[in-house]
C-alpha cells in the first residue's frame, strides 16, 4: 500500500466530497438558509427516489440485499453494546449514556457514504450502499428514538416509534422490490424523473452536511470520549465489517459498499436526537465533528484496502 495510492485515492475519491461539503459550509456561514428545508426536500423526494431509481436499475439480488441488511444490523448493535458496556466503567450519567451509545451506532450513511461509495467503486456498488442507508435509517427511526429516549426526556416512546411510517425511503425500498418482482416497467417520463431527482440528492446531501456542520459549537465540548467514540467508528467498525462480510459471503460491490457504510462518521440526525431529547448534546456535536474530520484518513486506508 504505497503513498502514492493513498494520495490518490484521497486526491480523487474523498477531495471531491469534502469541496462540495465546503460549499454548503460557506453558503450556511455566508447566507444562511433554511437547512430543514432543504432537508425536508431530500428526505421526502430525492432520497426516495434514488432508493427506487438504484434498486430498480441494479443486479442486486434480495438475497445479498439479505446479507447486507444483517451486516448492517449486527455492526450497528455491537458497536452500540462496546459503547453501553463502556458507560458503566466511564461513569456516565443516563444522558450521557443514551448519547454515547446513540453516536457509536448511527454513521452518516446517507450524505457521506453514498456519494464515496459510488466515486470509489461505481454505481454497482452504489446500489448495494442504498440497502445499508435504508437500514441505518429505519434502525435510526426506532431503535435510535428509543435509545434517545431511555436517556432524555421528550415526545412519548410509542409516539416517537409510529415515525417509522413516515420515512419514505422504506416506501421506495418495498416498491423497487415489487416492480422487480412483477417486472413492471413505469412509463418513460416517470422513470426519467424518478431517475432525475435520485442523481440530485447525493450532491444536495453533501451540500446540507456542510450546512449542518457550519451551525455545530465544538469550542465547549471535552475531547474524551468524543476520541473514544471516533475510536469505536472509525477502528472498530470496520474491522467488525470486514470480518462480517466474509462471514457471511459478500464480495465484490457488496462488500466493498458495506464495508465503506459500516465505517463512515457519526450521523448529523443523532445532533437531532440528542436535542429532542434533552440528551448530552456536547458530547454528540463533539463526536460528529471529530469523526468527520478524522474520517478522510482511515476511509483513504480501508478503500485502498477493499480495492487491493
Amino acid at each position: 500500500m504505497s503513498l502514492h495510492l493513498l494520495g490518490s485515492i484521497l486526491y480523487g475519491n474523498l477531495f471531491p466530497i469534502f469541496l462540495v461539503v465546503g460549499v454548503g459550509y460557506l453558503i450556511e456561514r455566508l447566507l444562511h438558509p433554511d437547512i430543514q428545508s432543504a432537508s425536508r426536500l431530500t428526505f421526502y423526494a430525492m432520497s426516495p427516489c434514488l432508493v427506487f431509481d438504484s434498486l430498480v436499475r441494479s443486479q442486486v439480488g434480495s438475497d445479498e440485499m439479505g446479507r447486507i441488511g444483517l451486516v448492517a444490523v449486527v455492526v450497528m448493535l455491537t458497536t452500540g453494546g462496546i459503547a453501553w458496556l463502556l458507560a458503566r466503567p466511564l461513569q456516565l450519567s443516563p444522558r450521557q449514556t443514551s448519547a454515547f451509545v446513540l453516536v457509536a451506532i448511527f454513521v452518516n450513511s446517507g450524505n457521506y457514504g453514498l456519494s464515496l461509495t459510488e466515486l470509489a467503486f461505481g454505481e454497482e456498488a452504489l446500489a448495494r450502499a442504498v440497502v445499508y442507508f435504508v437500514m441505518s435509517t429505519v434502525l435510526l427511526y426506532t431503535l435510535g428514538v428509543y435509545i434517545a429516549a431511555l436517556g432524555g426526556q421528550g415526545r412519548g416512546v410509542g409516539s416517537a416509534l409510529r415515525s417509522i411510517l413516515r420515512v419514505p425511503a422504506v416506501y421506495a425500498l418495498a416498491l423497487a422490490g415489487l416492480v422487480r418482482t412483477t417486472g413492471f416497467t413505469l412509463p418513460l417520463p416517470l422513470t426519467q424523473a424518478v431517475s432525475l431527482l435520485g442523481r440530485a440528492a447525493i450532491p444536495v446531501m453533501l451540500l446540507i452536511l456542510g450546512m449542518q456542520l457550519a451551525t455545530i459549537s465544538v469550542s465547549d465540548s471535552e475531547w474524551g470520549l468524543p476520541g473514544l467514540t471516533s475510536l469505536i467508528r472509525l477502528v472498530v467498525a470496520p474491522l467488525l465489517a470486514l470480518a462480517l462480510v466474509s462471514l457471511v459471503g459478500l464480495d465484490g460491490a457488496g462488500r466493498q459498499a458495506t464495508v465503506v457504510e459500516a465505517s463512515t462518521p457519526t450521523a448529523v440526525s443523532t445532533i437531532i436526537l440528542a436535542l429532542e431529547f434533552g440528551l448530552d448534546a456536547t458530547l454528540v456535536t463533539g463526536t460528529v465533528f471529530l469523526t468527520t474530520i478524522l474520517s478522510p484518513i482511515t476511509l483513504t486506508v480501508l478503500i485502498a484496502f477493499l480495492q487491493a
